[in-house]
């Protein structure tokens, strides 16, 4: 998508990882894409992002980067692992890991909602009060409850 800029962040993923430059060389992408590595204040990237894609292949139990998102307006494409479909809902896009081309058509389904203005703020407003909803201090209280009375 031509016009659409990536911001990437985890461990190895910056410009000094000889692995992940040699890749956004080889397929040109270094002018569309900011590699921010490691990140401790995750919510300032979050509040800036339109979209977050989760694209793990494995190892997700329950992950919070999707609520994070979520939380901050932006809708979500995940991987079906972990918890993820749960999270997402009908809320975003859920595709099977390992499958670039699946993930890659999410990716462009998603874009096409962007551009319908009305829809997207929907579904802006739709995922953060699923978030909401779902994890709030009381609702937290009445889970752990639950499980410290057997």
């Amino acid at each position: 998508v031509p016009d659409s800029f990536c911001v990437m962040a985890g461990a190895g993923v910056e410009p000094s990882n000889p692995e992940y430059s040699a890749l956004s060389e080889k397929y040109q992408i270094t002018d569309n894409i900011l590699a921010l590595g490691k990140l401790d204040m995750v919510h300032q990237m979050m509040q800036s992002v339109d979209l977050l894609v989760l694209s793990s292949s494995h190892g997700e139990g329950y992950p919070n980067v999707l609520i994070e998102a979520m939380a901050c307006g932006a809708p979500v494409i995940a991987t079906n692992v972990g918890d993820s479909r749960h999270i997402v809902n009908n809320y975003g896009w859920i595709v099977e890991p390992k499958n670039p081309d699946i993930l890659k058509d999410a990716m462009l389904q998603s874009y096409k909602a962007y551009r319908d203005e009305d829809a997207w703020k929907i579904l802006t407003s739709q995922v953060r009060e699923l978030v909401f909803e779902r994890n709030n201090c009381s609702i937290m209280v009445k889970n752990y409850q639950k499980v410290w009375s057997g």
